[in-house]
């Protein structure tokens, strides 16, 4: 191992590991608070802090968090309570503001971690076989109480088997902190331009804290549904690294905001849009891009700046943003045939989609 925890290397004493920032939003959900900083508090990777973010609860989250703090041993542990509830967005942007760590993992206050998650996701993005914005791993299913109840099918979200396999490449990485391998796959960032859903949710994310610095500079009253903002953007940026390991537990209780579907195993949503709050996320993309345009033409280069703008703004919008920002014609034009190349693919993924059934004897579920 070239760099211990302590950040002591023989050959590069100058050099050290990266601190991780684990940033907990909870919204009364005092029920399960202790298990999910229990799970934090157990991880192998040494150099994490933990910051739990309470917006606005009414149960007893205030009284519980009081006496995990008083027992607190395992390094920094910082509380931040809101009066009234900002909504998950918010609440995500509050504990990054307070957040030291070269990395940062969002987590749902009712999930729980597995020991080795931060390890695992910081050995990939140290990798230098990969080179992404953020990464995702597998998650188990748990009821109310803990129990296993099977694994979140995130290939069923994507669907798997419609993901264009040139932009898909698979690698083996050495996890130098477990001490054993990682299957990686590397999607690029285009993956993502009709729509897939190639992540768990949001507490099977690690993102890059310069990537959070550049997307969540502006506020948005996003209710819930907030990682599919920050993963579609992030991954536009610098595409995704899915660990195809089982790192954390997704809990579904009932309560859930999405994933509240009992029928099929509560990772169907139920009105999805509907409940979803506030402005939808890939338009407040198109917001952040077009209120902080010069600093993305400056930190993304010409071309990838035009990219993300015509994936996520309209045409008109678009164009008028790029030409504002001096980008070459000859791009704009470019990125205005690509936005067409998309719409069809789009239109017939849509079309592959609704026949799923009869072309590969599996539904889809997004």
């Amino acid at each position: 191992m070239l760099l211990e925890q302590s950040g002591r290397s023989d050959a590069t004493p100058q050099m050290s590991l990266p601190w991780v920032s684990l940033v907990v939003t909870n919204h009364n959900y005092a029920r399960f608070l202790k298990p999910c900083l229990d799970s934090i508090r157990a991880q192998s990777y040494e150099r994490i802090e933990c910051i739990v973010v309470d917006d606005g609860s009414e149960d007893e989250s205030e009284a519980v968090l009081r006496t995990i703090q008083a027992d607190w041993t395992r390094g920094k542990l910082t509380v931040a309570r809101s009066d009234t509830a900002q909504g998950q967005y918010s609440a995500m942007r509050r504990g990054l503001q307070m957040a030291s760590g070269q990395f940062v993992a969002f987590v749902d206050a009712d999930d729980l971690l597995d020991a080795d998650f931060v390890a695992t996701h910081v050995a990939c993005h140290l990798s230098g076989r990969v080179h992404v914005a953020m990464s995702t791993s597998d998650q188990w299913l748990i009821d109310k109480d803990g129990f296993l109840v099977g694994v979140l099918p995130r290939s069923k979200f994507r669907p798997f088997h419609d993901l264009p396999k040139r932009l898909v490449r698979e690698a083996t990485l050495e996890d130098e902190f477990a001490k054993q391998e990682i299957a990686v796959e590397e999607i690029a960032a285009d993956a993502n331009h009709a729509g897939y859903w190639i992540w768990g949710t949001t507490s099977s994310m690690m993102f890059r804290r310069d990537v959070l610095d550049l997307i969540m500079s502006a506020d948005f009253d996003m209710r819930i549904c907030a990682d599919e903002y920050l993963a579609n953007f992030a991954h536009a940026i610098g595409g995704t690294a899915v660990i195809r390991k089982v790192l954390g537990m997704y809990r579904r209780h009932g309560g859930n905001n999405f994933s509240n579907n009992a029928v099929l195993g509560g990772f169907v949503p139920l009105a999805r849009r509907s409940i979803a709050g506030g402005p939808d996320p890939k338009a407040a993309i198109a917001e952040c891009l077009e209120k902080d345009s010069e600093v993305f033409a400056e930190a993304l280069g010409e071309r990838q700046f035009a990219s993300l703008v015509m994936r996520f703004c309209s045409i008109g919008r678009g164009a008028a943003l790029l030409r504002k920002n001096k980008v070459a014609g000859g791009k704009i034009a470019g990125q205005i045939v690509r936005r067409h190349v998309r719409a069809m693919q789009s239109t017939v993924s849509g079309l592959r989609r609704e026949l799923s059934w009869l072309f590969h004897r599996q539904p889809t579920y997004w």
